[in-house]
Order: structure tokens, then C-alpha cells, then sequence
């Protein structure tokens, strides 16, 4: 052992000094030869990158600016201009310019005004001041009427006194209020005619007077009015109505609290939904439905807008006058910053403009962040870096992709590049590609010493690992020769020991009691079975492996086979202090084996089983039959296999468990593969199933005449 140690030593130096050495040398040079040209290459592409990340953002900020500067000159020139031309101009501005969200005024109060458009709604605050006029409370027909309404439902003369209060006010709002309440009653009388008249009425002549309840009386009447419809069993109307109501409040016709819009648009919605939902439409009703659902989804995106203005209207005021906000560029007639409101980030860029004499105040401009990253992408990105040639992500200031291109890689940045003036707050990266491998091989100049280097490796890796491999196989070699030699010396000086001190004691006449003489003699040809069953499986090993093991076949039962092999094995399983619990098949069963080979079989299995029980004294042996098979098994209840070792058990030498088992446990590891061998000469099969400290069961299953 310790000279082929060495020999293989020497063989692995000569090989590291004649071919080793040299190959890593040439590798070395190689590789410093690609490392300086990637190093060159890398350069260039950095220096190409950062020229193209710095034209695009110096592109798109001055893009930026010129929108600025177009904004500034037109609220310069609204200097003395009146408030329905300062409206209409602004209104051009947003129209012309998709990016900008919304313009305000921050006044000398600090009070930011949307004077260009009306949104959905304002703050809950916003109208407050609202009264109801007293003489609509003080009108003794309205209070007469009042009392018939509510006191003793007198609806015909309480209509009465209304109409009476309407006809004699002269006050657009009190008239209003006053048709309100008359078609109110007429519901009450069910005169659904003279309600939907009046219901048209108000919505006609008096949509924007405000209610008592501070609510415009054209919404209340178009909700009411489709109701009424409903009522009449007029339900067509009651759609388009209910939609036509949808439409002018989605569009803003009139100025709510939030409160009040939520209430509304939840009311109509609701009403809407219930129709939709409560049968079969009629085929006039589908048209209807998808509009409903289209301004349902236009509803929440204005919604969402018209928060995200409330919100700024309230917060930013105060936030702008106290100069805590991120500023850009700020000079004497522009100011760039970012606002962040519970969580919203605005970009705003503020203009000082002079409206009056003597009145400086600030316009300002709300970006749409949408818009802005859509037209940085479609108008600059994409344009610049055509899909599959370079990778970009835009980035925002927590390092969030804001968007990407195609496919991007993130292996390899090449540079991250701001924004002029760091407007807007975001970072472009742009990544180096993945070449093809086809691309990378062949088309690139420092193709050459990869060639080198992939040669040289690849004669290296080879000769290594042949060397390898002849010095682990003659290792290998020589450990199962010297573990194989060692473990069938002890296994056969166990039994010769036993024999031989028990015959010495027999032939000394040391052993008086005829039964233990008798033991001694059962003990005696026990373990010269055993000895006759480790000789026979070294020998017949020997002969599958070189194919001269020859069989004798012939027509055996099954069932009294198994009765002379447990005749057989019956005194050392008695000796070894095992239970033996048989379970042999009914059915007589034929079978062409060689009674002598799988006697052996069995035997080695039987054998293993006492091995390898522990604490378990049990061993059950049985027979069965299947599928033109016949089963013989061996089952043992002791420390089991564990499952990866259950497809190397047959392997020849292979002994399975930890280090500690196989020095207590002796063995040949030749007992499992003679087994699989045998079996394999009748065209059968073995199978095993084991689970660790439930023990094994080994199967032979033999083809049935």
C-alpha cells in the first residue's frame, strides 16, 4: 500500500513539473493579454455610455426648461388681464402641454387656487359659508304648507301652498327651493306626470341654485327624477337619466365637498348597479351597461386626480412660504421643487409674475410624473436606444425602477447619470448587454487568446484529471484489496476460533453434561456452516465475475423448498437467540431453480438480517405470488437502510451504515451482490425496502413455470 502511495506520488510531480507548470505559465499570459484588452475595451465603452447617458438627460432637461420658459412668458403677459381671460389662457396652456397636471396661483396668503379648471371636488371646508336664505323659512304659504306636508298629510292643499310661495317669490334661489319641495309632495301623491314636470324644471332652470341642504338642486333633481322613473316602472328612462346625472357629475358641472361627491356618485352608482343587476337586460340595456362601467372606471381616475389636487390645495401653501422643500433651481424668476405630501411626491416649478400694481405673486406649474416619464421614454429613450442594442433602467430616488427596457440586464452597470439640476428627481442606468456566445467567440478581437487560454485549460484539465483518475482508481484498488483481505481473515477467524476451542474442550473430556455437549456440537456445525457459506460465496463470486459458474436447474415447490431451507438454518437462528415467524402461500408453486444457489441466497439474506436487527429478535421469512412471479422474502424489524444507500447495497465490497457499524458489524460486502447475481441467473428480480429503525425487506421474485 505504501509503495503504490508513493508511486502514485511521483506520478502526479512529473506531471505538475513537465506539463503543469508549463501550461499555467502560457495560461498566465494569456490571461493578462485578455485582461489588458477587456480593460481597454471597458474604457471605451464607459466613455461611449456616459457621453450618450449625458446627451439624453441634457436633451430632456432642456426640453424641460423650454416648456418653463413658454409658461413664464404667458403668465407674464396676463399681468392686467381679466379673470375670464386669465381662465381661458391657462386652459390653452394645459391643452397644449399634456405634462403639466395642473396650474396654480399661490397668493400673497399663502392660498393656492386652481384657476384654470374646475375639478370633481374641493375640500370638505371649501363651502361653508353657504346659508339658506331667510325668507324661504319666514314665507308664511311655505310654512302653512309645511304644516299640512308633515302635520296632518294633507299633500293636495300642502301642493297648494306651495305653488302659492313659488308663484309670489321673485328670488332664483327661493324658487328653486320652492319646486323642490313641490315635487317632493306630488311623489308623496304619486302623480308621477306633474313630478317628472317638475323634476325636468328644476334640472332645466335651476340646475346650479343650491338646496337648504347646501346641495345644487340639478343633481338632486336628476337622482329624484330617476327614481321617479323606476317607480313608474319606466325603467329605460330611469337608465339614461341615472347616466345622464353619472356623466355631469364625473365632469365636474358642479362644485361638491368631497363628502358630498362621494355620497352622490356612491348614490347613483348604487342605483344604477341594482338595475343592471336585478335580471335579464333587455337587449337596449347592454349598450348602457358597458357606458356605465367605462365612466365608472373615468369616475376613479378623476377621483384620483381631484385628491391628489385637494391634497396639494391644502398642504402645499404653507409648505412652499416655509421653504422645507427640496429646491432644484432656485433664481429670481424661477423656482423648481419637489414636494412630498403624505406620501405623494409633487414636482412643481414656481414663477414670480406680477398680475397687479404692486402685487407680486407666485403662478406655479404641477408636473404630471406620468407624462413626464412617458415622454422621457417614448420621445428620448427608446428613440436613443433602439430595443436590443443598449439597456436602460430609470430610476427614482429609493433606487424604485420607474421603467426599463426590454430583456435589461443588471449584471453590469456602466453608469448612472442624474438630471440637469437633479429635475426631476430621477437616475438613468444604463447596463451593457449580454453579447451572443456566437458574437463573443467569434466576431471579438481578443477571440485569439481566448482560443490560447481555453486550450491550454482544456490540456491542463484533461491531463489532470486522467492522472486523477488513474491514481484514485489504484487507490481505490488498493483500499478494497487490503479492506476485503483484513475483514475475511477476521471473518474467517471468528468460526475457526469457535470450532477450535469447543472441539478442544470435547476432546479433553471437559464437557461432562451430555446437553451441552450436545450444544457444543450444534454450536460446532453451525459455524462450520457459516465458514462453508463465506468460502462458498468467495469462491462462487469468483467465478460470476469471471462467467464460469455453472447452474443446476431443476423443477422445485416453492413451499417445500422454504420448509428444508428453514430446516437448515432453524439451530443458528436459535443459537443467535431469533424468533423465525414463516408466512408461506397456499397455492403450490413450481419453479425452475438451482436449489443449491438459492439456498445460498436466502442464507446471505438471513445472515444479514441477523446482523443488522439490533435489539429486535425477530426475522420473518415469507412467500407469495404475483404477476407470474413467485416471492421469497426476508424481512428483518432492525436499524434499517438509509434510503440513499439502498441502490448501492448490491454494489460489490460496498457496506452500508455509518463507521461505527461497519467496525462492529463484520462482513465481506460480497453476501448482497452474490444475491442480486444468483438472481439475476434465474431472470429474476430483487427489491428492497428499508426505513431506518423499522427495518429491511429483501424480495426475490423467481418466474413461475
Amino acid at each position: 500500500m505504501k509503495n503504490i502511495v508513493l508511486k502514485n506520488n511521483k506520478i502526479l510531480f512529473y506531471f505538475i513539473l513537465g506539463i503543469g507548470l508549463p501550461c499555467l505559465l502560457l495560461g498566465y499570459f494569456a490571461f493578462r493579454g485578455i485582461q489588458n484588452d477587456l480593460a481597454l475595451v471597458e474604457k471605451q465603452t464607459w466613455d461611449q455610455y456616459r457621453g450618450m447617458a449625458k446627451q439624453v438627460t441634457a436633451e430632456f432637461s432642456d426640453s424641460v426648461s423650454v416648456i418653463e420658459k413658454f409658461c413664464f412668458q404667458s403668465f407674464q403677459q396676463l399681468q392686467n388681464a381679466s379673470e375670464p381671460s386669465v381662465k381661458s389662457t391657462l386652459q390653452s396652456i394645459k391643452n397644449q402641454i399634456p405634462l403639466i397636471t395642473e396650474i396654480f396661483l399661490l397668493d400673497s396668503s399663502n392660498i393656492i387656487n386652481f384657476v384654470s379648471t374646475q375639478h370633481l371636488f374641493t375640500s370638505d371646508e371649501a363651502n361653508q359659508g353657504f346659508q339658506t336664505p331667510s325668507s324661504v323659512q319666514h314665507n308664511p304659504h311655505f310654512l302653512a304648507g309645511q304644516k299640512y306636508e308633515f302635520q296632518q298629510k294633507d299633500f293636495f292643499n300642502a301642493k297648494k301652498e306651495y305653488k302659492l310661495a313659488f308663484a309670489k317669490s321673485h328670488d332664483q334661489q327661493v324658487k328653486g327651493i320652492y319646486l323642490n319641495v313641490i315635487a317632493r309632495v306630488q311623489i308623496k301623491m304619486s302623480d308621477w306626470d306633474n313630478a317628472v314636470i317638475s323634476y325636468q324644471k328644476l334640472i332645466r332652470d335651476f340646475a346650479d341654485v343650491k338646496s337648504e341642504n347646501n346641495i345644487p338642486l340639478g343633481l338632486a333633481a336628476g337622482i329624484e327624477l330617476g327614481k321617479t322613473y323606476l317607480l313608474n316602472q319606466d325603467t329605460l328612462k330611469a337608465i339614461q337619466t341615472h347616466i345622464h346625472t353619472y356623466n355631469k357629475l364625473i365632469q365636474g358641472d358642479w362644485l361638491l365637498e368631497k363628502s358630498q361627491f362621494q355620497f352622490f356618485s356612491n348614490t347613483v352608482r348604487t342605483m344604477l348597479q341594482d338595475i343592471f343587476s336585478s335580471g335579464a337586460m333587455k337587449p337596449g340595456f347592454v349598450e348602457y351597461n358597458e357606458d356605465f362601467k367605462f365612466k365608472i372606471r373615468e369616475e376613479f381616475r378623476l377621483r384620483r386626480l381631484a385628491e391628489f389636487l385637494v391634497q396639494f390645495q391644502e398642504e402645499a401653501g404653507n409648505i412652499l412660504v416655509s421653504k422645507k422643500i427640496i429646491t432644484h433651481l432656485d433664481s429670481a424668476e424661477k423656482t423648481r421643487a419637489i414636494l412630498d405630501i403624505h406620501g405623494d411626491e409633487y414636482f412643481l416649478s414656481l414663477f414670480n409674475v406680477r398680475r397687479k400694481a404692486n402685487d407680486r405673486q407666485k403662478m406655479g406649474i404641477i408636473w404630471n410624473a406620468d407624462s413626464l416619464k412617458s415622454a422621457l421614454v417614448l420621445n428620448f429613450l427608446s428613440h436613443r436606444f433602439q430595443a436590443g442594442e443598449h439597456c436602460w433602467q430609470l430610476v427614482d430616488r429609493d433606487g424604485q425602477i420607474i421603467s426599463e427596457s426590454e430583456n435589461c440586464p443588471t449584471n453590469k452597470l456602466m453608469i448612472t447619470q442624474s438630471f440637469n439640476n437633479n429635475f426631476p428627481p430621477w437616475f438613468l442606468k444604463l447596463y451593457q448587454k449580454n453579447p451572443f456566445l456566437f458574437e463573443y467567440i467569434f466576431t471579438s478581437r481578443r477571440s485569439i487568446y481566448l482560443y490560447i487560454f481555453v486550450l491550454i485549460a482544456g490540456i491542463l484539465i484533461f491531463g489532470l484529471v486522467l492522472t486523477s483518475v488513474s491514481v484514485t482508481r489504484e487507490l481505490e484498488l488498493a483500499r478494497l484489496k487490503s479492506d476485503f483481505v483484513s475483514t475475511i481473515s477476521h471473518e474467517f477467524r471468528s468460526p475457526l476460533t469457535s470450532i477450535r476451542q469447543l472441539a478442544e474442550m470435547l476432546q479433553t473430556n471437559r464437557v461432562v453434561a451430555e446437553s451441552r455437549r450436545q450444544k457444543y456440537y450444534d454450536v460446532i456445525v453451525e459455524q462450520s456452516n457459516r465458514l462453508t457459506l463465506l468460502i462458498n460465496n468467495i469462491l462462487d463470486f469468483s467465478k460470476m465475475e469471471e462467467g464460469k459458474k455453472q447452474f443446476d436447474f431443476e423443477r422445485v415447490a416453492l413451499n417445500n423448498f422454504i420448509n428444508d431451507f428453514i430446516s437448515t438454518i432453524q439451530t443458528r437462528v436459535d443459537h443467535e437467540g431469533f424468533e423465525l415467524e414463516v408466512d408461506m402461500g397456499e397455492s403450490p408453486t413450481l419453479l425452475r431453480m438451482d436449489r443449491s444457489a438459492i439456498t445460498q441466497a436466502l442464507s446471505n439474506l438471513v445472515d444479514n438480517a441477523i446482523k443488522y436487527s439490533g435489539e429486535a429478535r425477530k426475522i420473518r421469512i415469507f412467500t407469495d405470488t404475483e404477476n407470474l412471479y413467485a416471492q421469497i422474502g426476508v424481512q428483518d424489524f432492525g436499524i434499517g437502510i438509509d434510503e440513499t444507500e439502498i441502490n448501492k447495497v448490491f454494489d460489490r465490497f460496498y457496506r452500508g451504515g455509518n463507521l461505527l457499524s461497519r467496525n462492529s458489524i463484520k462482513g465481506s460486502g460480497l453476501g448482497l451482490t452474490l444475491v442480486r447475481q444468483i438472481v439475476d441467473a434465474h431472470h429474476g428480480r430483487i427489491s428492497l425496502k428499508s426505513e431506518i429503525g423499522k427495518g429491511s425487506c429483501f424480495t426475490i421474485e423467481l418466474p413461475i413455470l
